[in-house]
């Protein structure tokens, strides 16, 4: 296929792919802004061009089991130290940022089954996401689907 064909085909894919498969992350306007503060294409001037962030449904049900299964008693874990030496960092230092993080602004304390804080759970897992595909990268392993 020729690049001129790939590029035809591009918008109607796009499109495709955003009304079957993908729910919208960024939250609805309100209020609505008046028409003299619109773009050509209707958006908003005080939301940056192209700021829509999408996700699929079975993404958003994978990380709703996981949340939901970090909240049980028993959950599975890693000990801390496990964790600092997969990171290739300190245990101390994960700790200090940790604790920097609790007692700043917008900590929470909704804690899981196993006294893991929600936010920290879903920290964690993306923590641990980002380093599986970093180690499958280095490795030239595939990386592992998370689904």
């Amino acid at each position: 296929m020729s690049r001129q064909g790939a590029a035809t085909l591009l918008p109607a894919l796009a499109h495709r792919a955003l009304t079957t498969e993908a729910v919208m992350l960024s939250a609805p306007e309100w209020p609505r802004v008046p028409d003299c503060l619109r773009r050509a294409d209707g958006e908003s001037l005080y939301v940056p061009h192209g700021a829509a962030r999408y996700t699929t449904g079975a993404q958003l049900d994978l990380e709703e089991r996981l949340l939901t299964q970090a909240q049980q008693n028993g959950a599975p874990h890693l000990e801390p130290a496990t964790v600092a030496q997969l990171l290739g960092a300190e245990q101390a230092h994960l700790e200090a940022q940790l604790q920097a993080r609790d007692n700043g602004p917008g900590a929470t304390t909704q804690a899981t089954g196993c006294g893991l804080r929600l936010d920290q759970a879903a920290a964690a897992f993306g923590l641990l996401r980002s380093c599986a595909i970093i180690t499958s990268a280095r490795s030239g392993v595939s990386p592992v689907r998370l689904v």
